[in-house]
């Protein structure tokens, strides 16, 4: 903590960094610039996970195989391991739902036919042909593809919720096997690591990265600019050895 009893997120560890409160809605803006062939059916680790929103995200959006979410704040991975769990729960209400929908419209569907046949065999549909073509062409009729919606993406996303964990730890602690992981996220990191460790962590970071990506894996990263560096020291009484990383 701060000379004024504020305590100092010195590694970006911020407890409020998403200002709004976020249920199942799953809303980061830049989600919408990431790919799904990047994280589809992919092993991913998200550096810098903070409360897991980027992270399960991707798992519910995309499908990501695994999808490791690592924090240096232990209290954040508490709460990113409490919404993961809101999320499975929720994902599973929300297949079950659908399930009784489907069978619900499937038995009107059936009791929709055999009304017909009845009609049919009275004679009803059979003195009106055209009231007959009516009602049996539709079946035929082709359905626009349509793009699956947040209830649906929810229902389907147990087998990528289940390839979620969180744990808490320094990422250049970490170790991993040489082709391991298919796509790293790293956003507004880049930062903190640099502030703390200086470029010597910056470059260890890039090394784990290197070694550890799978052929044809991708890294994501998203860059501070070197103003945010100042504005670090400008919000927050930052740790004096944080200062010798700026030169």
């Amino acid at each position: 903590r701060g000379a004024n009893g504020r305590q100092c997120f010195r590694y970006g560890n911020y407890h409020r960094y998403y200002g709004y409160r976020v249920g199942e809605s799953l809303e980061d803006h830049r989600i919408a610039h990431l790919k799904r062939e990047w994280f589809h059916g992919k092993r991913c680790v998200d550096i810098g996970c903070n409360e897991g929103l980027v992270s399960l995200s991707i798992a519910v959006q995309f499908g990501s195989t695994t999808m490791l979410g690592i924090d240096i704040d232990t209290w954040l991975v508490k709460k990113a391991k409490e919404k993961l769990k809101r999320m499975r729960r929720a994902a599973a209400k929300q297949a079950a739902r659908l399930v009784r929908e489907e069978e619900d419209a499937a038995a009107e569907a059936a009791a929709s036919r055999e009304k017909e046949k009845d009609a049919v065999a009275g004679g009803t549909l059979r003195s009106h042909p055209a009231t007959r073509v009516e009602a049996t062409a539709g079946d035929d009729t082709p359905k626009e593809e349509k793009k699956p919606d947040v209830k649906t993406q929810l229902a389907d996303s147990g087998p990528s919720l289940g390839g979620v964990t969180f744990r808490a730890g320094n990422f250049l602690d970490e170790v991993f096997l040489p082709g391991s992981v298919d796509a790293f996220l790293c956003l507004s990191v880049t930062k903190w690591i640099q502030l703390n460790w200086g470029d010597s962590g910056l470059k260890k970071m890039f090394r784990t990265i290197h070694d550890a990506l799978s052929p044809g894996g991708v890294f994501i990263v998203e860059p501070q600019p070197w103003k945010s560096y100042k504005q670090a020291f400008r919000k927050q009484k930052m740790p004096e050895e944080t200062r010798s990383h700026m030169k």
